[in-house]
């Protein structure tokens, strides 16, 4: 889903005002953005149903797991989002849904769901002259395609977890996920230091632990700023040729 739609009114909604009386602007902020990150999330398969690890939920947010647990309930009560928290194992999960916001979702996410649209994949309209309803099965595939590839990731994390749990006692690898995560390192900053704490003997874990995902952070940013620079380098020569060819016209 690429945008829902927004009223203008929302801010003189019962239930957004009082969160704001309560909460101050962290009210109003936490819906909306709680929105966001299920809309971006969208999964056809089941609209406007989202689970997260909670570390990972709540990196997407500026506030304190504690403040984002208070506000969770509080719009569940109010039967805006509702939200459960619990545990998958030893990793913190949540769930939320929210029914409405499949009827806020964009037209072309509409297209997608079958019983928001009243279409099937069999009467979705494919202009004529365009390759629309092929991109249309493309993007689909794709969706599927990533969430799984995420899936698999977010697995073979917990795999690695458990074996790294039973190496070394006193070491809890759950928690030291989720500190990475709330410090800002990614999947792929995490998972180097869990597969070389198995393969090798360490003697200070969250020593260990620490140095390399900081090490491996460090390494994608910097890989990242050399493929935004070599980007901006292309989309540069591009501007700068068709300056060429608007002057010589």
């Amino acid at each position: 889903m690429k945008w829902f739609k927004h009223l203008v009114e929302s801010a003189d909604d019962p239930d957004i005002d009082d969160a704001v009386a309560q909460f101050g602007p962290h009210g109003y902020y936490f819906f909306f953005r709680t929105l966001e990150v299920m809309a971006r999330e969208f999964n056809i398969q089941t609209p406007g149903e989202n689970r997260f690890t909670v570390s990972w939920f709540s990196g997407r947010f500026r506030l304190k797991l504690k403040t984002i647990q208070e506000l969770s309930h509080f719009f569940s009560e109010r039967k805006r989002i509702h939200s459960e928290f619990y545990r998958d194992g030893k990793i913190e999960m949540i769930y939320l849904n929210c029914p409405k916001l499949k009827e806020l979702c964009d037209e072309y996410t509409k297209k997608l769901v079958p019983h928001i649209s009243g279409q099937t994949p069999d009467n979705v309209p494919i202009r004529v002259g365009t390759n629309s309803g092929i991109e249309l099965e493309e993007e689909v595939e794709e969706e599927k395609r990533i969430k799984e590839q995420s899936k698999k990731i977010f697995e073979d994390l917990k795999i690695l977890a458990s074996k790294v749990e039973k190496k070394y006692e006193g070491f809890n690898p759950y928690e030291a996920i989720q500190k990475a995560v709330n410090n800002g390192h990614l999947v792929e900053d995490i998972k180097p230091a869990l597969e070389y704490m198995l393969t090798n003997q360490v003697d200070n874990t969250w020593g260990c632990f620490n140095r390399i995902t900081a090490k491996e952070k460090r390494l994608r940013l910097e890989n990242e700023r050399e493929q935004n620079w070599e980007q901006r380098k292309i989309d540069d020569k591009r501007k700068v040729a068709d300056l060429i060819r608007g002057i010589g016209k």
